[in-house]
């Protein structure tokens, strides 16, 4: 009896082994693939953020070139009136 198991154990050390060997012969090309795979999202990632810059570069210089056209968008001409009104000191005072 002590034979076959450990003729028993032996097979199933081997069986564990070749399976090992297969996965460690298989990794290279999974992480070669995975590899790949993933510098191909990058690259998508890259030209996705390229075109995102570019888009707020463009978006940046209409705002300047509105805001020297039109002056700044939050002063509005008539509060700014009543602060310089307001700040002086009234007539007859």
């Amino acid at each position: 009896k002590s034979a076959t198991a450990a003729l028993d154990l032996t097979q199933r050390a081997i069986a564990t082994a070749e399976a090992d060997a297969k996965a460690f012969a298989e990794a290279p090309a999974k992480l070669s693939a995975t590899a790949a795979a993933a510098n191909q999202r990058l690259q998508q990632l890259t030209d996705e953020l390229a075109k995102v810059q570019a888009q707020a570069e463009a978006a940046d210089a209409e705002l300047k070139q509105f805001t020297q056209a039109y002056g700044p968008a939050n002063a509005a001409p008539s509060s700014t009136a009543q602060v310089t009104s307001s700040s002086q000191p009234a007539p007859g005072r």
